[in-house]
This record gives structure tokens, C-alpha cells and sequence, in this order.
């Protein structure tokens, strides 16, 4: 097992390794620094439900290693993970805020999950997923303001999606049904791609039968029961949650 104490030399090879080798078509698009950010609205009549997801690349995931691995044993275990996801969806709760006709909503804090995948030189990233949610009366026509709860002082990709759920018919939008990047599974690339950078919306909602504008894919799998944390070994760096298929 590789102690969490040989995190900084990994960093530095990380580095090295990276300054020197093209970026893949999967790479964080911002460097191994970013943390990058979703927010999938569902906006229905009686709420308000965000599906944020934060994406962390290499050097952030091993920066967070003191608050996750609390009894300090080299691994995350399911337990911790899920402990670490819950502490930090309820901190994106306290930040995210949203208003309906100018009043201002109370976000609460669902399922959470914390999973980690391969990142450059096999290094861990990190994926947490929140499913927020706040009471709002979306029964009559309303104008909706959002501001997300991602961390505008760090560098990272940053997207806000919106699609109507149950009794709504969604008017007007700022944001689009749709993730460019799969929800931050598959950053755009190419030539002239330049990262969102995106931390509001506005909307305006009406009345409408159930769902007449859908198709967005939000994550929102942790709020349909996925799993919430799989065991990383720093050592073996072990990732079951990508072998079985698990949401993350």
C-alpha cells in the first residue's frame, strides 16, 4: 500500500510528466489543477431540484486526501467517502443560491456521492455528486434567478444546464437543455473550443403539462439510489466504481 505521505513526489512527477506529453481527448481542459463544475436544473411546480457535480482533476483530488482519509491508513474507504461527499454537498448547499419572483429559496442537501477514477499518470480524480433540491411555488409564471455554488476562484470548467420537470413549461433560458460535455465526462475539443465558464442562469417559467421540455442528461443518478463512495488504495490505486459501471 503507498502511503498518502508520497502524494507531493507523485505530484511533482505529475508535473513532469504532463509539461512534456500532449493532453488526451479526456483531460481536464484546464490542467491537472481545475476543478470544474455542473449544475442540471429540473425545474418543477412546487421545486427546484440541482444536480451539482464537481469534477476534480489530479492535484485538487490529492489536496483533499486530509479531509477524506481521516484515519490516516493510505485509503478512502466507502465509509469515508461517503462521510466526505455529504460534508462537502451541504458546504455547495450553503453557497448555491436561487430566487423565484425575487424571493430567495432554501437549498437542501439529498443523496450524495464521492467516487474517484484514473487521472494522468494513474493518479486519482475526484467526482462528487449533490443532489440539491428547494421548495418553490412554480404553480403560476415566474421568473427564476440561479447563481451556482462552484468556487469561482479556482480555475476550472463551469456549466449550468435547465429542463422542465413536472407541471412546468420552461419559457425562456439562459441556459441550455443539454451538457456540452456529457456532464463533464468528455470535454469539447478542437480547435477554437474555449472552456465555459459559467455561474448564472436566468429563467422564466410557466404552467404547463408535465415535462414539456426535457432531454437533458443532468447526472442525476445519485438522486435515483446510485452508490455512494467506492475504496481507493493509494497504493494499488484500486477503482471498482469504474469496473462495475456505477454512476458517479
Amino acid at each position: 500500500m503507498l502511503s498518502v505521505r508520497r502524494t507531493a513526489p507523485l505530484l511533482v512527477l505529475l508535473a513532469l510528466i504532463t509539461s512534456t506529453t500532449e493532453p488526451t481527448a479526456h483531460a481536464h481542459p484546464l490542467g491537472n489543477f481545475s476543478v470544474n463544475h455542473h449544475d442540471g436544473l429540473r425545474l418543477s411546480h412546487d421545486r427546484i431540484e440541482d444536480t451539482a457535480v464537481v469534477d476534480s482533476a489530479e492535484i485538487p483530488t490529492a489536496q483533499d486526501e486530509d479531509a477524506t482519509d481521516t484515519d490516516r491508513d493510505g485509503t478512502v474507504s466507502p465509509a469515508e467517502a461517503a462521510d466526505r461527499a455529504a460534508e462537502r454537498c451541504a458546504e455547495l448547499a450553503r453557497r448555491t443560491r436561487a430566487s423565484v419572483r425575487g424571493e430567495p429559496v432554501v437549498w437542501r442537501t439529498g443523496r450524495s456521492a464521492l467516487t474517484y477514477g484514473k487521472g494522468a499518470a494513474g493518479l486519482p480524480v475526484a467526482r462528487l455528486t449533490c443532489a440539491l433540491r428547494a421548495d418553490a411555488d412554480l404553480s403560476r409564471s415566474a421568473d427564476v434567478t440561479f447563481a451556482s455554488g462552484a468556487d469561482v476562484a479556482r480555475t476550472g470548467w463551469k456549466e449550468i444546464t435547465a429542463v422542465a420537470g413536472d407541471g412546468v413549461r420552461l419559457v425562456a433560458s439562459s441556459a441550455p437543455p443539454k451538457s456540452p460535455s456529457d456532464v463533464l465526462r468528455r470535454y469539447p475539443t478542437g480547435e477554437g473550443v474555449r472552456p465555459l465558464d459559467v455561474t448564472g442562469a436566468t429563467l422564466r417559467t410557466e404552467p404547463g403539462a408535465a415535462g414539456s421540455v426535457s432531454g437533458a442528461d443532468d447526472g442525476s443518478s445519485v438522486a435515483d439510489g446510485a452508490p455512494g463512495a467506492s475504496a481507493v488504495d493509494r497504493g494499488v490505486v484500486l477503482f471498482p466504481a469504474l469496473e462495475t459501471g456505477s454512476p458517479a
